[in-house]
C-alpha cells in the first residue's frame, strides 16, 4: 500500500506503511500532521515522510527477528532466572506461583505466536472457573489475575529485549479490572479487644500483634527482629530485615530471612515505656526457657521462634492466622465492626493516627518504612489542614 501526503484542511497528513501488525494482523500505519499546505509545509512533509519511512523499516525488521522454537513457558523461566536475584522473597514466590500455576495453560504456547486473544481468553477462564486442570478449581479474584498478568508482561518485555519476540503482546491484553474497596479504619477499642485476646493465653502472640499495632511495622519485619535489634533501656527497635516465604524447586514453602526490608533501608524507631516493659518480660521468659533447655540465649536469637536456640523465626502467616482466629471469635461473640478487620489494617491505623496527631509526614514515612510519596498518596486525607491558617501565614510574609 502506497505512502501518501494529503491535505487535511490547512495541514498535510503524512502516512507511511509499516507492514502488518503482529498483534492484530492488520495493516499498520505511521502518520504525522504537518501544519501548512504551501511550499514550506510541503518540504516539511517530505522530510517527515523520510523519517517515518526509516522508522517503518525498523518496525518491519523487528517483526522478523523472533525465536520460533521457544515456548512461552521457557521465556517465563528464563526471565525469572535472570530477574529472580533482584526480587524480594515475596515477589519471587509470587512470580513462581504465577508462572507455574496461574499461567500454566499458556506455557506450551509458541512464544512467537502468542496472541492477545489467547491471553485474554485465559484470563476469562481464570475469572470464571479458575485454573484449568485443578481437581476443585475456584474462580480467581481480579487482583490475583492482574498480578499474574504483571509477571507475563515483565517476562515478555525481557523476551523483547532479547529479540525472542517482535512485540510484547501482553501490553495490548487487558486483565480484569480490580475494584478498589474502601475500607473502614478500625478504632482503638476494636484493636484493644484483639490485643487482649491473647494477652493471658499466648503472651508471645499478644506481643507480636501489639508490636504491629504500636509501631505500624510489617509482619515480616516484626518476626525478623533479633534481640540485638532491641534496646530496652534506650527504648528503640532497629528494623533491618524481613522474613518471607519462598517456594523451593520441589514446590515446598520455606522460611527466608531477607537481609533488608521491603524498601531496602534499615530504620530505628522509638518505643514507649509500656512496650519496653513488655519486651523486657518477654526477654526474661525467653532466657528462662533457654536455661530450661540447657542452651544460652544470644543476641542473634529471634524474638519470635519455635524454641530457644532456634535459628528459624516464625512464619509471617503464623501471626495472620492468630489474628484471624481472634477476630472471628470476637465477631461470633457479638463484637461490632470487627468482622472485616485485617491484620494489615493495624499498619494503616498507625499511619493514620500519626498523621492525625500532626506529625511531619516525612517522619511518619520513615518510621513506617514507606516512601513519602506512597504515604501521601494513601493517607494525605488524614493530615490536619487549616486553610485559614495557611492563608494568614502567606499574607504575613508581606507588608500590608
Amino acid at each position: 500500500m502506497a505512502d501518501s501526503i494529503r491535505p487535511r484542511g490547512n495541514s498535510l497528513q503524512v502516512r507511511v506503511s509499516a507492514g502488518i501488525d503482529p498483534i492484530t494482523g492488520k495493516q499498520r500505519w505511521l502518520s504525522e500532521t504537518v501544519k501548512g499546505t504551501g511550499k514550506a509545509g510541503q518540504e516539511r512533509a517530505v522530510r517527515v515522510r523520510k523519517r517515518l519511512r526509516a522508522e517503518a523499516e525498523e518496525l518491519k525488521a523487528a517483526a522478523t527477528v523472533v525465536d520460533t522454537s521457544m515456548t512461552t513457558g521457557e521465556a517465563l523461566d528464563k526471565w525469572l532466572e535472570a530477574s529472580g536475584p533482584a526480587l524480594s522473597p515475596n515477589s519471587l514466590n509470587t512470580s513462581r506461583v504465577a508462572k507455574d500455576h496461574y499461567l500454566k495453560a499458556l506455557r506450551d504456547a509458541p512464544l512467537a505466536s502468542l496472541t492477545v486473544e489467547a491471553i485474554e481468553d485465559h484470563y476469562v477462564t481464570l475469572r470464571n472457573s479458575g485454573v484449568p486442570g485443578q481437581d476443585q478449581p475456584r474462580p480467581l479474584a481480579p487482583s490475583t489475575i492482574r498480578r499474574a498478568h504483571g509477571v507475563l508482561h515483565r517476562a515478555l518485555n525481557y523476551a523483547l529485549r532479547r529479540k525472542w519476540v517482535a512485540v510484547n503482546v501482553a501490553s495490548a491484553a487487558e486483565p480484569p479490572e480490580a475494584k478498589r474497596i474502601a475500607r473502614k479504619m478500625p478504632d482503638a477499642k476494636l484493636i484493644q479487644s484483639l490485643l487482649d485476646f491473647y494477652a493471658t493465653k499466648i503472651p508471645d502472640l499478644a506481643l507480636a500483634i501489639w508490636l504491629l499495632a504500636i509501631t505500624g511495622a510489617r509482619r515480616g519485619e516484626v518476626v525478623g527482629l533479633r534481640w540485638s535489634d532491641v534496646d530496652i533501656a534506650g527504648r528503640s527497635l532497629l528494623i533491618t530485615r524481613a522474613v518471607a516465604m519462598e517456594m523451593d524447586d520441589e514446590g515446598h514453602e520455606r522460611v527466608v530471612v531477607n537481609p533488608v526490608t521491603k524498601t531496602g533501608e534499615s530504620r530505628r524507631i522509638g518505643i514507649d515505656q509500656r512496650t519496653a516493659d513488655l519486651l523486657k518480660t518477654h526477654l526474661e521468659t525467653c532466657q528462662d526457657n533457654a536455661e530450661l533447655f540447657g542452651v544460652e540465649l544470644t543476641e542473634d536469637d529471634y524474638l519470635f521462634s519455635d524454641g530457644p536456640g532456634s535459628a528459624t523465626p516464625w512464619r509471617p502467616a503464623r501471626i495472620t492466622r492468630a489474628f484471624i482466629r481472634a477476630r472471628d471469635d470476637l465477631a461470633k461473640k457479638g463484637a461490632k465492626g470487627i468482622k472485616n478487620v485485617r491484620l494489615g489494617d493495624l499498619r494503616h491505623y498507625a499511619a493514620s493516627q500519626l498523621l492525625k496527631a500532626g506529625l511531619d509526614p516525612l517522619y511518619v514515612s520513615k518510621r513506617l518504612g514507606n516512601s513519602p510519596r506512597t504515604l501521601l498518596a494513601n493517607y494525605s486525607h488524614y493530615i490536619p489542614a487549616d486553610d485559614h491558617a495557611a492563608a494568614d501565614h502567606m499574607a504575613g510574609l508581606f507588608k500590608a
